[in-house]
């Protein structure tokens, strides 16, 4: 039970080529078989294997178009069959295709500890805004994005909430994300699937995108104030409580006569920068 012999039938190639890029051809061979009882699985197994006719061989004269399908019939005689093999530049492999990306904004309002110049923002009696604070809108750049990938990256989870240790662009450089710009979130994996014989799975997630950073500014202000190693309540001159925090000067002391030139800005890192290599990798 064996093909003894594949012949392409002379001018059997046609095909078309269409105007958004993709082609279609076709050829056909005659192949010959030993055993009445071969069938088109055995035709098909043949044709696949011999050179030329391999779904790694391009079609003559268009490199992009590779075997899509054979198709066996069966002739009169049964020992010959007839295999169309069509060709395509369309690539059906879930894994080689772009990853799906959208880019979007996020409006929300925060506290205003400093102002557009970066003073702080206090009161003329250099004490902050507490009831009702001033607020100002804030916008962020959201990049999300889908990919199709050959094994469930879990390693996406153990970068939740951190930045990118470097800058990264996507769409070819189109949009550039500069180092700690970006903090990732919300990562997802569904699966597995299967499309054109190849099983994949799909993973997506979220990036937002900050150009003034991640870090915390707040004014240095509070209801205690340091006295030695003790921590003591600040208390007016006159003996009474305040009635609202009290700046203090970066040391833990009572700030004298505060104002938008010496009030202390205190920085804090919300999140950790780390390699994000392989997430950009997933946005091509």
């Amino acid at each position: 039970m064996a093909v003894i012999q594949i012949k392409e039938i002379a001018k059997s190639r046609d095909g078309e080529a269409r105007n958004d890029g993709s082609t279609r051809w076709r050829r056909v061979c005659r192949v010959y078989c030993n055993d009445p009882d071969d069938n088109g699985a055995t035709v098909v197994a043949a044709v696949s294997a011999t050179s030329g006719f391999t779904p790694s061989d391009s079609f003559p004269g268009d490199a992009t178009a590779y075997p899509k399908s054979y198709r066996p019939t069966q002739e009169h005689e049964m020992l010959i069959w007839l295999c169309e093999i069509e060709y395509s530049n369309d690539d059906e492999n879930p894994l080689n295709e772009p990853a799906e990306l959208k880019v979007s904004g996020q409006l929300f309002s925060e506290v205003m500890v400093v102002d557009a110049n970066g003073d702080p923002v206090l009161n003329s009696a250099g004490d902050p805004f507490i009831d009702p604070p001033i607020e100002k809108d804030r916008a962020r750049g959201l990049i999300t994005f889908t990919k199709n990938t050959a094994t469930p990256p879990a390693w996406v989870f153990s970068l939740q909430n951190s930045l990118n240790l470097a800058g990264f662009t996507i769409w070819g450089g189109a949009i550039s994300v500069g180092a700690s710009k970006a903090k990732f979130r919300e990562p997802e994996i569904t699966g597995p699937h299967e499309r054109n014989g190849t099983t994949y799975y799909t993973v997506s997630g979220t990036i937002e995108v900050d150009d003034n950073g991640w870090d915390a500014n707040v004014l240095d202000a509070g209801w205690r104030q340091k006295s030695g190693s003790d921590r003591v309540a600040i208390v007016n001159a006159d003996g009474s409580e305040p009635q609202q925090p009290v700046p203090l000067d970066g040391s833990g002391g009572v700030l004298a006569n505060p104002s938008a030139a010496s009030a202390v800005i205190l920085t804090f890192e919300r999140y950790l920068p780390t390699s994000w290599s392989s997430l950009v990798a997933l946005l091509v």
